[in-house]
């Protein structure tokens, strides 16, 4: 299991080695995913003909290719850098012991995010509430990933707004 806890104002990630080694080789895979698309002819120029990447690196602007592509150009590099960062940020968090930083927090929730869009792209899951594929031993892993990714955000969604109400609580009280 992969949870999260509050020590006064510190997210604590505690996680077991199995799910810890899973989320390890997951986001692996992903960082992966991630810089073969710098080896992309298309490469800051138009979107990836890989259906994941297509979806964590859309069009910027929506119906206009000749704008998407300029501004594709001057900001997907560093989404990119980005996007590995956090993914870097994740994995050196469940090696630690200490209490998640702010940037560690950040990393967690959008490599989690971007674990959830690849693999929904891979299993045909377009919005909440789709099935996707579940034919095949595979896409039924992949399924089970997909909702303990889910699962595991929202467990950290939850517990930065417990955090967030007894900050504005105390804030509150101050001014009282």
């Amino acid at each position: 299991m992969i949870d999260f806890d509050l020590e006064g104002s510190r997210v604590v990630l505690r996680a077991e080695e199995r799910d810890a080694t899973v989320l390890k080789s997951l986001v692996e895979q992903l960082t992966e995913l991630l810089g073969s698309r710098r080896t992309e002819p298309t490469f800051g120029k138009a979107i990836s003909a890989d259906p994941a990447l297509a979806r964590l690196f859309p069009d910027p602007v929506a119906g206009d290719e000749f704008a998407s592509a300029d501004l594709r150009s001057l900001t997907e590099s560093s989404l990119l850098n980005r996007k590995l960062e956090s993914a870097h940020r994740l994995t050196a968090s469940l090696e630690q012991s200490a209490p998640l930083d702010a940037e560690q927090e950040l990393a967690w929730l959008r490599t989690l995010t971007d674990l959830r869009l690849v693999i929904a792209t891979r299993l045909g899951i377009l919005e909440d509430g789709d099935e996707g594929a579940t034919s095949t031993e595979g896409e039924r892993w992949m399924q089970a990933a997909y909702h303990w990714l889910g699962a595991t955000q929202m467990r950290l969604i939850d517990v930065l707004d417990a955090r967030d109400e007894e900050t504005a609580m105390q804030a509150t009280d101050l001014e009282t």
